[in-house]
């Protein structure tokens, strides 16, 4: 097994496909709370890539996707309102998305995914990081917000935030 992760600057409709299918492994929707989280749809999701470098990082086993993270570069004030259910997870996408990247300060760990053979192998915990890490390189003053949707994925959140030394605030429902 040799993964590769890469941080595309464009996503096709087949790979946006193939996330649609493994992110609905994860929020069903049947599931009545997967109607209060962003739908990253094929626009929004290049529109985001485009526009934040880094923001999405898809993993690769042998060409096939086996797992998926995306961040949203916002700032303190969209994410402070974010975590404190001002706003919703929509609303801070489209506060987000036209932001200049010079006054990013703040990111919103979105979403990670994995298929179940690959996990407790830290790939997507490697993927955050490197994604994390590009914007601290542009401004190490970031702070990091996590609405977690599973145990796992707080627990993913939690390992960046002390890793790099800073505060999680974390939306509760």
């Amino acid at each position: 097994m040799v993964v590769i992760i890469k941080y595309p600057k464009k996503i096709s409709k087949k790979t946006n496909e193939t996330l649609d299918k493994l992110y609905y492994e994860f929020f069903p929707k049947s599931d009545p709370e997967t109607k209060t989280y962003l739908d990253l749809d094929f626009k929004k999701a290049n529109k985001l890539v485009s526009k934040f470098p880094m923001s999405v990082g898809v993993a690769y086993d042998d060409n096939k996707i086996i797992g998926w993270s995306e961040i949203y570069p916002t700032t303190k004030e969209i994410m402070h309102s974010f975590a404190y259910k001002k706003i919703s997870e929509t609303q801070l996408y489209n506060k987000s998305i036209n932001l200049p990247i010079k006054k990013i300060n703040a990111i919103y760990f979105g979403l990670y995914a994995d298929e179940k053979k690959y996990r407790h192998r830290h790939i997507i915990t490697r993927t955050v990081i490197a994604q994390t890490k590009y914007y601290l390189d542009i401004n190490k003053d970031i702070e990091f917000c996590v609405w977690p949707y599973s145990k796992q994925g707080l627990n993913l959140a939690q390992i960046i935030a002390k890793h790099f030394k800073k505060e999680l605030y974390v939306r509760e429902d």
